[in-house]
């Protein structure tokens, strides 16, 4: 576990990161944070970031799939799994929930990638391998697509793309989900 921030007590670095995950689940807008702040509060809930090159390195990728390794590491398998079949579940549910099918990647039938790399994405920056303008661009588009896909009539056709998307409410519940691991 590394030194704390400024020696900032973690209640307080917890709520920071609370209301700013509060404030990307309302606008979709990523606004600053430093990368120390989240790894911190993420070694609280049982995260460690002290991992192999080899970790790092699958970490520090761009797919799902390859930083597979890197999040076993930081997370534990057991808690990607986890992670993963809940996501599976909220999807479903929350396809219900509206009525409208979730967006697919290209060429695929996934629809849990967005919520995936949420997770992943945030961990890779949260360890210092994605800057924070990479993981502002790339979280906001994904915000954005989710926003898009929300806003559509239910009977307008989904266009599969490059990048996934994940619902505008996810980040909270995503937070809500990685914090009851303490």
């Amino acid at each position: 576990m590394t030194e704390r921030t400024e020696r900032t007590p973690i209640e307080e670095q917890v709520s920071t990161f609370e209301n700013w995950i509060g404030k990307l689940t309302e606008t979709g807008v990523v606004e600053e944070i430093k990368p120390q702040l989240v790894r911190e509060v993420f070694e609280d809930l049982g995260a460690n970031f002290e991992i192999s090159e080899e970790a790092r390195e699958s970490l520090g990728r761009f797919g799902n799939l390859l930083r597979r390794p890197g999040m076993d590491a930081v997370w534990g398998k057991e808690r990607v799994r986890e992670y993963r079949i809940w996501l599976r579940h909220y999807l479903n549910d929350y396809e219900t929930k509206t009525g409208k099918p979730l967006p697919v990647l290209e060429g695929t039938s996934t629809k849990t990638s967005g919520g995936l790399k949420f997770f992943t994405d945030l961990t890779a920056f949260a360890a210092g391998l994605m800057s924070f303008e990479k993981y502002q661009e790339i979280t906001e588009r994904r915000a954005a697509k989710g926003r898009i896909w929300q806003a559509r009539k239910g009977n307008e056709p989904i266009i599969p793309s490059k990048y996934s998307s994940f619902p505008p409410e996810f980040p909270q519940v995503a937070w809500e989900k990685i914090k009851s691991w303490k």
